[in-house]
């Protein structure tokens, strides 16, 4: 996907440079709204009573999938996943969907088509949709794509640990 977003912004634009920008607090920024992420996702699905719990099986998908996995694995998924995520889906869909919709449907529309990149199921493209449009939210508040890239980095990591070596397996949840 990084090549790919970065093919098309070459293309097209836009120049991603004017969009990056460095900086500890923008690193701060991201991995703290990284980790707060995971903790909305762990309360609303692992709840006692929740309505996504559609996502459990899908949990233990991923779990299955991702059981034999090393920690630097984990790291190096996320960062692939988060730097090349980022760059397509908010570096070039989210511009480019502004520009020609305006943010409420450029947001939309890039959130939805990463939900749909993430299809394991119905609720977890709903899911996947949700994640994208907070990241989205997030590259316009900042203006800056390190801050989604290293948001997505630390969720990704976050999530994937605690799904394969902290999580209990499949939680009774109530629909």
């Amino acid at each position: 996907m990084l090549v790919i977003g970065l093919l098309l912004c070459w293309l097209t634009g836009p120049d991603l440079r004017d969009h990056f920008s460095t900086s500890l607090p923008a690193v701060v920024q991201g991995a703290l709204s990284g980790l707060l992420m995971l903790v909305v996702v762990v309360v609303v699905v692992d709840a006692p009573v929740s309505p996504f719990a559609g996502l459990q099986e899908d949990m233990e998908q991923l779990r299955a999938l991702f059981k034999e996995a090393k920690p630097v694995d984990f790291v190096f998924m996320s960062v692939m996943a988060g730097v090349g995520e980022e760059v397509l889906f908010r570096g070039f869909l989210l511009h480019h969907g502004v520009a020609w919709l305006g943010a409420p449907m450029g947001l939309a529309l890039s959130s939805l088509l990463f939900g749909l990149v993430h299809a394991l199921s119905l609720a977890y493209v709903i899911f996947a949709s949700v994640l994208g449009l907070a990241l989205g939210l997030l590259y316009l508040w900042s203006g800056n794509l390190l801050v989604p890239i290293v948001a997505h980095g630390v969720y990704d990591v976050a999530a994937l640990w605690y799904l394969v070596r902290l999580r209990r397996e499949s939680p009774r949840v109530m629909p």
